[in-house]
């Protein structure tokens, strides 16, 4: 009993002769499959790279727009800028590169060249050059800014300085893989014969590349840490989960490091996740300058509602709240105020004491609002001699209340 045997279309053989060699080639269809489904992958990547780039980019030139004059002297801001809009010009040459003869079927498996233009090829090349470069230049300056605080000033000195080594490391040999590139497409044109080797160097950019956006990721990371620390510490308003995980999602480039990892691990040799971690890391570029430049000091301390009574003038200014609450104005008191007095005694005000009018407005809406009057008002509430209403007052003692 015989049984059917299934074959798998993408061991079909395709059997041609290259014109001028003579020479029968045989491959299977699954490596043309393999080939179409790459280059499909790069035209999404950079279709939607163009999109996201393009609608980043107008959003940072509106709000530069409305905030022109905070933002007119931040070089980071307009580094994030240009970076956007490089990336947009690489994007759109490369696509230019896969619709032409040279990204096709037929030139990738004969190697038959009909004198076709590498110029979106070259152009793409060296724009992915100078993106390498503006990204190194804002991850670089990030840490500066990280570490440009007086007890952290000779810590920041020497992370910026070995940042600034792994970014010239990195686009040293970006450049050597253009240069590469550029030759091999001169041999092409000359119809030589090309001798490309598959080894470490092709690749060495790629690898100091992410353990440079590694090491800013635990930076960042590590200040999310501290911030938390810092926080808790003051008695400032805590992060709660979320903002934390958004923090962590958005602003540390967790999910971009992640997957340059998986790249090397799986030895991946499409550059599919490389292309898909540059966009994820051009487009949380602005939200980590932004991170990178928060400051969580004792300078924001005045913010802080938990802690209002450490600030004397913010006690002050909510008991005078409280009194202009129920209708009354302060005036200038005497200056012979006892050393007993607390913080939250009532200090001088430019405003003229009104009292009479206060007692009016008081006594239309007193359904019960003088049971929760200060003791000392409400006795001269409850008074009957005319004469109590004066137009000086020596001195208007108000419970010591503890502000929380």
């Amino acid at each position: 009993m015989s049984s059917a045997v299934i074959y798998d279309s993408g061991d079909v053989l395709v059997n041609y002769t290259i014109p001028g060699i003579g020479e029968n080639v045989s491959l299977p269809f699954k490596e043309i499959d393999e080939f179409l489904r790459d280059e499909l992958n790069l035209a999404i990547i950079s279709g939607v790279s163009i999109g996201a780039c393009s609608l980043l980019f107008i959003l940072l030139l509106g709000i530069l727009k409305n905030n022109y004059t905070k933002l007119k002297k931040s070089w980071l801001y307009h580094l994030n800028i240009l970076i956007c809009l490089v990336n947009v010009l690489r994007a759109s040459c490369f696509i230019n590169y896969l619709l032409s003869e040279l990204a096709s079927v037929s030139f990738t498996f004969t190697g038959v060249y009909n004198m076709a233009s590498f110029a979106n090829a070259e152009a793409a090349n060296w724009f992915m050059l100078i993106l390498y470069i503006l990204i190194q230049m804002s991850l670089t300056f990030q840490i500066y800014i990280m570490f440009n605080t007086p007890n952290l000033k000779r810590w920041g000195y020497l992370v910026t300085a070995l940042s600034i080594l792994l970014a010239l490391t990195s686009c040293t040999f970006q450049l050597y893989s253009v240069i590469t590139q550029h030759l091999r497409y001169e041999s092409t044109k000359k119809h030589l014969p090309q001798t490309y080797v598959q080894n470490i160097l092709n690749d060495l950019q790629i690898i100091l590349f992410t353990a440079n956006i590694c090491v800013m990721s635990l930076l960042l990371i590590f200040k999310l840490i501290l911030a938390i620390r810092t926080r808790r510490y003051l008695g400032l308003k805590q992060f709660d989960s979320f903002h934390i995980l958004l923090i962590m999602s958005t602003q540390t480039f967790i999910i971009p490091s992640v997957l340059l990892i998986v790249h090397f691990v799986k030895k991946d040799q499409n550059s599919t996740y490389v292309n898909f971690c540059f966009l994820l890391i051009i487009l949380t570029l602005p939200l980590t300058s932004l991170w990178s430049q928060t400051e969580n000091s004792i300078k924001h301390i005045k913010q802080a509602p938990s802690i209002s009574f450490l600030s004397r003038e913010s006690s002050n200014k909510s008991q005078q709240e409280t009194l202009k609450n129920f209708g009354i104005v302060s005036s200038k008191f005497n200056s012979n105020i006892s050393s007993q007095t607390s913080p939250s005694t009532l200090k001088d005000d430019d405003c003229s004491l009104v009292l009479e009018k206060s007692i009016e407005s008081i006594n239309s809406n007193n359904s019960g609002l003088t049971a929760s009057l200060p003791k000392d008002i409400e006795n001269l509430l409850s008074d009957n001699d005319d004469n109590i209403v004066s137009r000086q007052v020596t001195m208007l003692k108000t419970e010591t209340r503890s502000v929380v």
